[in-house]
């Protein structure tokens, strides 16, 4: 009688569980943050900041609710509101009451803060391989990355809202 292979590595399957692919995602993670601040930090920037601007001066007017802006960084308001200030200091935002709706906040990007946004930007984007042969692969993993995270943010979405509905 012929026997069946029954582990992992016997058919040749892979042995990543989900706890080695979450500590290699966070490991990755780990590393992405400090290659960020240490491309950022010349242009006086973590990269909190840079996406917080990132968003304000993504805006058709440069401005925001403060309250949408804590929603799309997915940060509590105190935390917004530090770096907010920070960013204030620096003369890169400005932030003030509402004129319509004096319960709300509005954030502005200034002059200065669109400028150092298109200058870390471009050095952001230019942080890529100078090989060609490797920037496209570089590209290509990083496109096949992005797509594969954005699903397994769809399934932790899913698992959420499922663990949300259990009593």
């Amino acid at each position: 009688m012929k026997q069946v292979d029954n582990t992992p590595e016997e058919s040749g399957r892979s042995t990543m569980t989900l706890s080695v692919a979450l500590s290699d995602l966070l490991h990755a993670q780990r590393a992405l943050k400090h290659l960020l601040g240490a491309l950022l930090q010349p242009h006086g920037l973590s990269y909190p900041r840079y996406e917080l601007l990132n968003l304000v001066a993504g805006t058709a007017d440069g401005t925001i609710d403060k309250v949408v802006l804590d929603h799309a960084l997915d940060r509590h308001s105190t935390t917004t509101r530090t770096m907010l200030q920070g960013l204030e200091c620096s003369g890169l935002v400005e932030w003030y009451r509402n004129p319509q709706d004096r319960r709300s906040t509005i954030v502005s990007i200034t002059a200065a803060g669109r400028e150092r946004i298109q200058r870390a930007t471009r050095v952001l984007d230019n942080a890529m391989p100078s090989d060609r042969a490797l920037f496209d692969c570089f590209t290509d993993t990083a496109h096949s990355l992005s797509l594969t995270l954005r699903d397994f943010l769809d399934v932790l979405e899913r698992v959420s809202a499922d663990m949300k509905s259990c009593p």
